[in-house]
């Protein structure tokens, strides 16, 4: 099945690299959280700056501590 033409449809909780890395260090910018396991973060060189450390077992916790954005 080709999906190169495929129409992705928005949604409010993603955002395209290119509209993140405008809104980074901005009073507007999204909350990221970098959930890859410890091994995988440790083997790439990738990261986004602002970009705050949560194991994945620990997101529901993490939002819950964390004031509405």
């Amino acid at each position: 099945m080709d999906t190169s033409t495929a129409h992705v449809i928005p949604s409010p909780f993603s955002i395209s690299p290119h509209a993140l890395n405008l809104r980074l260090g901005r009073s507007d910018a999204p909350l990221v959280l970098d959930v890859r396991r410890e091994e995988k973060f440790a083997q790439s060189a990738r990261f986004v700056a602002t970009a705050q450390r949560c194991k994945p077992e620990d997101v529901s916790a993490f939002a819950t501590s964390q004031p509405p954005r």
